[in-house]
């Protein structure tokens, strides 16, 4: 039976790889941007709660996660 929890647990399912790969391509390419993260409405909100370097490291990680998602999941989506 297909159903939607079914659509999210099977590693095969093409939208949702499709739509992750964009997203993370979309947030590399904002990185490459003269855009600051930093400079973004919710990073100047939380860096006033956890401080500016806590930000950067978020960013930093998020970036990478952005990255390693790309490298894992396009194959899949360009070989699929």
């Amino acid at each position: 039976m297909y159903d939607i929890v079914n659509s999210f647990v099977q590693p095969s399912n093409q939208t949702f790889i499709a739509i992750v790969v964009a997203l993370s391509g979309l947030r590399v390419f904002l990185e490459m941007t003269p855009l600051v993260p930093a400079n973004w409405p919710l990073s100047k909100k939380l860096s006033k709660r956890v401080g500016q370097e806590q930000v950067s490291k978020f960013h930093k990680y998020g970036l990478y996660i952005c990255i390693g998602q790309i490298v894992l999941w396009a194959p899949e989506l360009l070989l699929g």
